[in-house]
């Protein structure tokens, strides 16, 4: 028996892989994200260590099962990132199209990278450290291309104008994203001589795994290399403590309002506030629970006391009390994290889209008939907010269809888990797989867009129309010169 355990334990040993996970603690999302992927890892029995670059010292770093290691970014970076929070605020009135906004936003979160990079790139013995490791899989975000770079969109569309959004949207997040690129890529040329640059490196990658759920998005075109795995963060409902217990039985139906972590439901503009307390007015049957970060201020106090139906918490435990059956609906900002909860939890939404990829997420929830998307700039407009709650709460097609997505994501061919361990796997015993590799990568702007074809196909019509037309005026002209011919002769 002890021969056969010692057998055992040298197979999961061996068929153990080193993996490295680049993971930025700068937003609890993005955190929580890599850091579940790690703790899977580790769980089907890898060795994993998270590389965590600490921009948010106040932020969970998302992993609680691989080894870590943790680099200090200096008190710089972090005080901006901590003044950064506070111009949150401008999520809840900047407009979904701003290039400019966009642009600038792209270029802040560059300079806050590039500077976190060179802080990276300065520890030349942790580097060497981590090359002498030899790990079989290496990990990063897309966007954040430090962690790349050290290892050697699209709505339900109709008509013409949301085509024409969708390409200035595709315009934006490259705008936003671009810089990051740009900053960066200089830092590596000179540090290593023979760095091939970002885009090489990104087009040879082994697997993309996109925090995304196919089952609640619009269908669209997609490589075979992506592989989706959204919900990865979404935790097991626990039982609420007696507190929380007693809030969702006071009465026979609970609402939630959340905005998430990014953007502070108490930054909000006075006139949003006084909105969603005429809301809340409007049905005093039903408690509401308002994550609000600033629970004592002025506005709290007063509302508190005026609206006895309301709860206001700088923290709830969210995704329990999605669980709890006296939930009636969820108003939110469209995260994708707050979205995979609510489906799976088969809770019909109401949904402020602010900034990002929210948008997005709301308009397919509302596409898969679980809830409806109010545009953030009317969030001041208390009636729009009443209607759109009541008929999510009334009209039980929109509970009925939760109920349908909870069914189908529970009951999935593969999980998200399973998609994780499996193509990791895969990609630390073959590497990248050239057949997964687009073409496209290696051809030029005019090639992708095959502008040469148009452009031949262009340049023979109008030779061939300019043949044509030649042709016609001469046969016009024969015929005008005949018949006058005939008349002169007549």
């Amino acid at each position: 028996m002890r021969l056969l355990l010692a057998l055992l334990f040298w197979i999961r040993g061996s068929l153990a892989y080193k993996i490295l996970i680049y993971n930025s603690k700068f937003a609890h999302s993005h955190s929580n994200f890599l850091g579940s992927v790690a703790d899977i890892l580790v769980e089907a029995g890898h060795n994993v260590t998270s590389l965590i670059p600490v921009i948010d010292i106040h932020g969970k770093d998302g992993t609680s099962k691989s080894n870590k290691i943790y680099l200090d970014m200096g008190e710089e970076i972090q005080q901006a990132h901590h003044d950064s929070i506070g111009e949150h605020k401008m999520f809840f009135y900047t407009p979904y199209y701003d290039p400019i906004g966009t642009y600038m936003g792209g270029q802040a979160m560059a300079d806050m990278f590039k500077a976190a990079c060179i802080e990276t790139l300065k520890n030349d013995e942790l580097i060497e450290r981590l090359r002498e490791e030899k790990y079989d899989v290496m990990m990063a975000e897309s966007f954040d291309m430090c962690g790349i770079g050290s290892y050697s969109r699209s709505f339900d569309v109709h008509s013409t104008f949301d085509r024409m959004k969708n390409l200035v949207g595709e315009f934006l997040v490259r705008s936003f994203f671009g810089p990051g690129r740009w900053k960066l890529e200089p830092l590596f040329h000179e540090k290593y001589a023979d760095f091939p640059g970002f885009k090489e490196l990104s087009s040879n990658v082994a697997y993309v795994f996109a925090n995304n759920e196919p089952l609640m998005d619009f269908g669209g075109p997609t490589m075979s290399r992506v592989i989706p795995i959204g919900g990865l963060g979404a935790k097991q409902p626990k039982k609420l403590d007696e507190y929380w217990e007693g809030v969702m039985t006071t009465r026979s139906k609970v609402v939630i309002i959340s905005f998430g972590s990014v953007a502070p439901s108490s930054e909000l503009e006075d006139d949003k506030k006084q909105a969603l307390l005429k809301a809340m007015a409007a049905f005093p049957d039903i408690t509401f629970i308002w994550k609000y970060e600033m629970p004592e201020d002025e506005f709290a106090t007063a509302a508190k006391k005026n609206h006895p139906n309301l709860i206001l918490s700088k923290w709830t435990p969210q995704n329990d009390l999605l669980n709890h059956p006296n939930i009636a609906a969820f108003i939110s900002h469209g995260g994708m994290g707050t979205c995979m909860e609510v489906a799976q939890r088969a809770v019909p939404a109401i949904f402020f889209p602010l900034f990002g990829d929210q948008p997005k997420n709301a308009w397919a929830m509302e596409y898969n008939g679980v809830g409806k998307v109010i545009s953030k700039f009317e969030l001041s407009n208390a009636d729009k907010i009443i209607t759109s709650l009541r008929e999510i709460i009334e009209n039980k097609k929109y509970r009925e269809n939760a109920k349908i997505l909870s069914k189908k994501l529970a009951n999935k061919p593969f999980s998200s888990r399973d998609l994780v361990i499996k193509y990791t796997e895969f990609a630390a015993e073959f590497g990248p797989s050239k057949a997964l590799r687009p073409q496209s990568c290696d051809m030029s702007f005019i090639e992708y867009h095959n502008l040469d074809i148009i452009a031949i196909a262009l340049f023979v019509t109008l030779i061939t129309l300019i043949i044509v037309a030649h042709i016609a005026i001469k046969i016009v002209k024969r015929v005008f010169r005949k018949s006058s011919t005939k008349q002169k002769r007549s």
